[in-house]
């Protein structure tokens, strides 16, 4: 009895079940055989016909009489627990394909067993494309061989892995996500399997670089703006002290080089300006210019 019970306790939930469908078989059986032999002597068959026909009469009986107890305590519960099982794959087969994210299950061998609709969408492969494939073939070659080794060694020793790397389309075109790869082990399988989340991050990784390069041009702008607000206090110095440097007793070279000075310093000014429109943003003002000189 101990050693029963210590089989019992070793036994997995399937081979229990296993287990007590072929018990429940045997103690069927045995009692209506019983019945059928208890049935024969009270009504005392076996002295009024042969043997051929007795044992056929007696399984005709048993059949009769087993098959209704059978299929109401084996098969129809066996039945519904399938139906149950099916109708939770399909719900959860219909969840997985109607996920925004790729979704890829690998086999132990390394070969895609599973894929759902998000993947067709964003890689272009379809599950008859991939199914029983190796991924690799959706490589971009920017990884090299050591970046995949330090994944799979990841993998193999914490469980799971999550980064970024390119891949490729089937139309060859080339687009980046995001991996979130997890190995599963599966009771009734030597071998474990591989669940890979995929998300397409091209665009929201464009949309940071645009967002940093706009943060950067609004930095730039600022400082632009504090230079040119002090230049143009510099200039407004220089431009005063060249005009009230110009006299009459000053030697004319010296008059025409402070004019000079001065007519510099307005241009520079206007550049100033220019920046200041540039730093905040605003409407340019356009003017009429003499286009000839221009392409000279």
């Amino acid at each position: 009895m101990a050693f029963f019970l210590l089989a019992l306790s070793l036994m997995t939930k399937l081979q229990c079940s296993y287990l007590r469908i072929f018990l429940l078989l045997i103690l069927i059986m045995g009692g209506c055989e019983y019945l059928v032999m208890i049935l024969f002597d009270v009504f005392h068959i076996e002295t009024f016909i042969n043997n051929s026909v007795l044992a056929f009469l007696d399984a005709f009986c048993l059949i009769v009489l087993a098959t209704p107890l059978i299929y109401m305590t084996i098969i129809s519960p066996l039945i519904k627990t399938r139906r149950k099982s099916q109708r939770k794959s399909g719900i959860l087969l219909r969840a997985l394909d109607g996920a925004s994210d790729c979704i890829m299950i690998i086999n132990g061998d390394g070969n895609v067993t599973y894929t759902n609709q998000a993947f067709t969408n964003i890689t272009g492969y379809s599950a008859k494309d991939i199914l029983g494939k190796n991924p690799r073939i959706m490589q971009s070659g920017k990884q090299n061989p050591q970046f995949y080794k330090t994944m799979w060694n990841a993998i193999h020793t914490t469980g799971e892995w999550q980064g970024e790397l390119w891949n490729c389309r089937k139309d060859g075109s080339e687009y980046l996500e995001t991996l979130h790869i997890k190995k599963v082990s599966i009771k009734y399988s030597e071998k474990p399997y591989y669940i890979g989340i995929i998300t397409d991050i091209t665009l929201k990784k464009e949309h940071e670089v645009s967002l940093a390069h706009a943060e950067k041009m609004v930095s730039i702008a600022t400082l632009v703006g504090g230079i040119a607000h002090n230049f143009n206090n510099l200039l407004s110095g220089i431009i005063g002290n060249a005009y009230l440097a110009q006299d009459e007793r000053n030697p004319i070279k010296t008059n025409e080089r402070l004019q000079l000075i001065e007519r510099i310093s307005f241009d520079a000014s206007e550049m100033v300006k220019s920046l200041l429109i540039f730093a905040r943003n605003h409407a340019p003002k356009k003017k009429n210019i003499a286009i000839i000189p221009l392409l000279k």
